[in-house]
């Protein structure tokens, strides 16, 4: 997961949770949370797309895993904790 300037707050991701146990075929779950790092509160709908990858930065070879929306506000200081099920 990436973060970047929207919605005039600035998202980035905080915590990831991964499952620690996991079988190809079966669901998975992914926990995260986001952060705003801005002044300003982030408002509106919004994506959260959650990456496959063997290191920390994405790329167009990473995999990807599924999508989580948020809708509502973020305050300035404040975060929000998602979550994305698929199978692997």
């Amino acid at each position: 997961m990436t973060g970047g300037e929207g919605h005039d707050g600035w998202l980035v991701v905080g915590t990831v949770d991964l499952p620690s146990n996991t079988v190809p075929g079966r669901s998975a779950t992914i926990s995260f949370s986001i952060n705003n790092e801005g002044v300003n509160p982030a408002m509106g709908s919004w994506s959260d797309s959650v990456y496959l990858s063997l290191d920390d930065t994405w790329d167009i070879n990473d995999a990807f895993f599924g999508v989580a929306t948020h809708s509502g506000t973020v305050d300035g200081g404040s975060s929000y904790s998602n979550s994305v099920t698929a199978t692997l």
